[in-house]
C-alpha cells in the first residue's frame, strides 16, 4: 500500500494538501489557512516552527511530537489538547479554540520554552499542571473575567513552581474549580 492510500480519506490533510510528507524547512512549516481538517501526515519533529492556524481541526491528531520552535494552532476547533507536541522550544499559540479545561496538561506537554497563550478558549477548569510544564515563562488565559484573577495567580508561580501554594491561593480566591491538576 502507498503512502498516499493509507492517508487517502475524506478529511483534507497535510498529505492531501502537499501530495507528500512535507520536506524541513529552517524557517518552520506552515500549513495555516489551507482549510484542513486534519495533521495527518506530519513529521514526528520539526526543526523550527509548525504553524497550523485558522484551518477547520477538531483535533491534534498527526501533529509532531517535538518543534523546535513556536508551535501556533490558533483559531481551529479543537476541544483537547491530546496528541499535542510534547516538546516545544519556544512558545505554544491556541488561541480561539474550544477547550474547556486543561486537564493533566503536563502528561501532554512536557517543555515549553515560553509563553502558553489559551485566550478565547471557554477554559473553567484545571490550570495547576501549568506549573508542571518545563520552561513556561508566562500563561495567558485571556484577561477578563474569574480567569483574569487565574491568570495572574499562575503566573506569579510560575518562577518558583509551588503547586500547593497555588492551589491554596487559587482556593481562597473562591476559584476551586481551576485549582485542580
Amino acid at each position: 500500500m502507498k503512502l498516499h492510500e493509507l492517508f487517502e480519506s475524506s478529511e483534507k490533510s497535510i498529505l492531501s494538501v502537499y501530495g507528500k510528507q512535507p520536506e524541513h524547512n529552517p524557517l518552520g512549516f506552515d500549513c495555516s489557512n489551507k482549510g484542513m481538517t486534519s495533521l495527518e501526515g506530519a513529521s514526528r519533529s520539526y526543526s523550527a516552527g509548525f504553524y497550523c492556524f485558522s484551518n477547520h481541526l477538531e483535533s491534534l491528531k498527526g501533529a509532531p511530537e517535538k518543534v523546535n520552535g513556536t508551535f501556533d494552532c490558533c483559531d481551529n476547533q479543537i476541544d483537547s489538547l491530546e496528541f499535542a507536541p510534547s516538546y516545544i522550544k519556544n512558545d505554544f499559540y491556541f488561541i480561539d479554540n474550544q477547550l474547556t479545561n486543561l486537564r493533566n496538561i503536563h502528561k501532554i506537554i512536557k517543555h515549553v520554552g515560553g509563553e502558553m497563550n489559551f485566550n478565547s478558549n471557554p477554559i473553567v477548569s484545571h490550570v495547576l499542571g501549568l506549573l508542571l510544564i518545563e520552561g513556561v515563562t508566562y500563561v495567558n488565559l485571556g484577561a477578563s473575567g474569574p480567569k483574569a484573577m487565574v491568570e495572574k495567580i499562575i503566573n506569579k508561580h510560575l518562577d518558583e513552581r509551588d503547586v500547593f501554594a497555588c492551589q491554596e491561593e487559587l482556593i481562597e480566591a473562591g476559584l476551586d474549580d481551576f485549582a485542580q491538576l
